[in-house]
Order: C-alpha cells, then structure tokens, then sequence
C-alpha cells in the first residue's frame, strides 16, 4: 500500500514536470508573440514562467515532503517489527530454554507445551497440543479441584494464583505438580 502511494505519486510529479516543462519550453518560444492579461494588469510569459517555476518548486516540495513521511513511517515500521521479533525470539528461547514446564491452555484445551513439560510427562509435544488437559494429565481424584480453579479464573472470579494437583503421565506414573498462573 505505502509502495502503491510513492509509485502514484511519483507518476503524478513526473507528468507535472513533463507538462510544466513542455509549457516552459511552448511558452520561451512564443513569449514574444502572447500577453497574458488580468485585471487590467498585463503580464508577459517571463513572469507567468517565473510562477510555474514557483509552482513546481512548491509541488516538488510537496512530493519530496510526502515520500521522506511514508519512507520514515516504513523505517519505523521496519524498526517495531524488528523489535518484535527479537522479542519474540527472546521469549521462545526462555520459555523453551526454561527447565520449568509450561502449558498454555484455552479452557481445557492444550494451545501450548515446552520441552520440559513434555519430559516431565512423557508425552511428546505433538501429542499435548490440542489434548484436553483436565481429562487425560489430572488424576481423576483432583479434576474437580483443577476445574474448579480454571472455571474460576475463565469467569473472572476469584481464583488461587497457586494450588497443587496430581498429574498423571503417559506412562501411567503420578507426578506431584504445583501449577502457577495468572
């Protein structure tokens, strides 16, 4: 979009400069043959010259003014999304690099596993993602506490920001863990 504006903007002071250059050179040509009147004041071509001269200055302005505006809103652009991404590359490597497991989940569906998470339970993280977490990693004795809690903090209410459950493993082993969130 920003290159389509440059590209007709371009276009539009390249046909100006074209006409005012054909004007300029039709005008020196004839200039002693024609009069401009206006008002009762009479103007000869030179001086009509001078103000397309003038007028192309102001228009040249304009377009250059226009095309360094758009070439600093796409630097900046250029810089912000740079910036993302080294974010982004930063928070994937301490969430990956982390020895913690973390699991982002949307209601009880897993969005979301690092690497430690998926040693920890055995499962690969392929084979997390989309799981519905409630019913396959907590021991049946703790889902009413696990989705008590998560219901909560889903409508808005109250809910501990810490709590303890029983994780079940791929392998069938338990696991004690202690879920954080927010």
């Amino acid at each position: 979009m920003l290159a389509t504006r440059i590209r007709r903007d371009t276009a539009i002071l390249t046909v100006l400069f074209v006409a005012g250059l054909f004007l300029a050179i039709s005008v020196d040509a004839f200039d002693h043959l024609f009069i401009w009147s206006r008002s009762l004041e009479v103007y000869e071509f030179d001086e009509l010259l001078v103000a397309l001269a003038w007028l192309s200055i102001l228009l040249t302005g304009f377009s250059y003014r226009r095309f360094t505006e758009l070439n600093a809103a796409m630097q900046s652009r250029k810089a912000a999304e740079d910036r993302l991404q080294t974010s982004e590359e930063r928070f994937r490597d301490l969430v990956e690099g982390s020895l913690e497991g973390i699991m982002v989940t949307v209601g009880a569906r897993t969005v979301f596993a690092n690497t430690a998470l998926a040693e920890m339970l055995g499962y690969s993280i392929e084979e997390l993602l989309g799981m519905n977490s409630w019913e396959r990693l907590v021991v049946a004795e703790d889902k009413k506490q696990v989705i008590d809690v998560c219901t909560a903090r889903m409508l808005g209410h109250t809910a501990p920001a810490r709590y303890e459950y029983r994780a079940l493993c791929k392998d069938g082993s338990i696991l004690w863990v202690e879920n954080l969130s927010r």
